[in-house]
């Protein structure tokens, strides 16, 4: 519950833009870096191979402790929904000059393209997610910090699995 009320809050605090006070450059690399090296372990123990491509560089104008807690929550989604045996990556790169992407990429069950619109919704759990721990505030996290920083979050098919993308401005 009490999870539950601070994800609630943080939300909250997204919501009204005063996180923007704390902005500054960030080196995406070093925050999911870091977030690969939390999230490893536990990975393994569920038999999933982590991989990391993350090459330097790639800077936003954000809050370095919003962007780690949606990187986060993207990788222990996928960790959630792999299978033993399975794979996830999690990716940095550029698609274009104005934007950097995160990149997290799983051969999961994926989502259906009818709940695809609904699992950004607060407290939103899909049909197979009774026995899977959390509360259905994850995904709407993320998709809050990716507005604060002007940002999109975007979830497609991988065939098998699921690519959820964090897209943000890139600070050059």
């Amino acid at each position: 519950l009490i999870a539950v009320l601070n994800a609630l809050l943080r939300l909250a605090d997204i919501k009204s833009g005063t996180r923007r006070a704390g902005f500054r450059k960030v080196d995406l690399a070093d925050v999911v870096a870091d977030v690969a090296e939390l999230y490893g372990p536990l990975a393994e123990e569920n038999g999933i191979a982590l991989t990391l491509d993350a090459p330097c560089g790639f800077t936003v104008n954000g809050d370095p402790h919003l962007l780690s807690q949606a990187v986060a929550n993207l990788v222990d989604n996928a960790i959630k929904f792999t299978p033993y045996g399975g794979a996830i990556q999690l990716q940095l790169y550029q698609p274009d000059r104005t934007r950097v992407e995160v990149r997290v990429t799983d051969n999961g069950g994926g989502i259906p393209d009818s709940e695809k619109g609904l699992v950004t919704e607060k407290f939103h759990r899909g049909r197979d997610e009774e026995d899977t721990p959390g509360s259905g505030l994850g995904l709407s996290l993320v998709e809050a910090i990716a507005r604060l920083h002007a940002g999109v979050f975007v979830l497609s098919d991988n065939g098998p699995g699921l690519v959820a993308s964090l897209l943000l401005p890139s600070d050059v």
